[in-house]
């Protein structure tokens, strides 16, 4: 049987969030592109007789699931600031190569095959979703969501009183961009922190988990948020990372502010310009 030979080289995928240089070769697109690039011609099962013959393919299907989940994992220890966007990149192409494999299973001539690619591919984005899911975005989230369920879905805050969109994007823009949020184009992920939504993307606070703390704790003592029942840290945990690192819940338990007096400073400019 030609199956596609087991990844050898990072993938295009990595190479891209990566950021850094590498050499132009041939490289897979992603760790399970090995779904796509099956040659239906010169692999035909039609159908399967003998037990030995369907399982020995089988088989050789579940080492190259193990080995590109090997490499997935991988590249998600490398990847550095990126791993968000990695890591729902990855999921989309597979979920997409589920897809047609789930509508091309019924087709006459490949059928069993098809069938087994898209069983491995199913098993694949479950393994993701049950154990990354929270790196996932709303769209990734809403695909497998019929293999994980969150028992309550977690909305953000809201702000006790109406601020207007664009004194809050210079208030954002002045006090928090740079210093604790990399770039300003993030002002529409930001804002919906405070519109009480689902989670779309999350927030990549690029300085410490102290001043995250404190600037969470400044919202919600002055009351700028409305009170989230003693929800703020599984708020904070679903809607931000910490530099492209994913938060839990746990991880704000007898964590300090921070004692930067500059950082300090900035966000309570901003919490107090949102009071006024």
């Amino acid at each position: 049987m030609n199956h596609p030979e087991f990844q050898k080289d990072f993938s295009e995928a990595f190479v891209k969030y990566k950021q850094s240089r590498f050499d132009k070769r041939t490289r897979v697109e992603y760790p399970f592109s090995f779904l796509e690039s099956y040659d239906k011609k010169t692999n035909p099962i039609i159908e399967i007789k003998e037990f030995n013959y369907g399982f020995e393919y089988f088989s050789e299907l579940q080492n190259l699931k193990e080995h590109s989940y090997k490499c997935f994992e991988y590249e998600l220890s490398l990847i550095g600031k990126n791993k968000y966007l990695y890591i729902n990149d990855v999921t989309s192409q597979l979920y997409k190569t589920s897809q047609k494999l789930k509508v091309s299973q019924e087709s006459v001539y490949v059928f069993e095959h098809n069938r087994m690619l898209f069983q491995i591919a199913s098993n694949i984005l479950k393994d993701i979703f049950m154990y990354y899911h929270l790196d996932l975005d709303s769209r990734n989230i809403d695909r497998l969501s019929k293999w994980f369920h969150l028992k309550e879905p977690i909305i953000s805050f809201r702000f006790s009183k109406h601020q207007e969109e664009k004194r809050l994007e210079k208030l954002f823009n002045k006090y928090l961009c740079y210093d604790f949020i990399e770039l300003t184009s993030e002002f529409d992920t930001f804002k919906a922190l405070f519109q009480g939504r689902v989670l779309e993307n999350k927030i990549n606070w690029t300085h410490n988990k102290s001043s995250l703390y404190y600037f969470i704790k400044l919202l919600v003592s002055n009351k700028v948020v409305k009170s989230p029942k003693n929800k703020h840290w599984k708020i904070t945990a679903e809607f931000f990372l910490i530099k492209g690192e994913t938060l839990l819940q746990d991880d704000f338990l007898n964590q300090k502010e921070t004692q930067d007096q500059i950082k300090r400073e900035a966000l309570e400019k901003f919490v107090k310009a949102l009071m006024q």
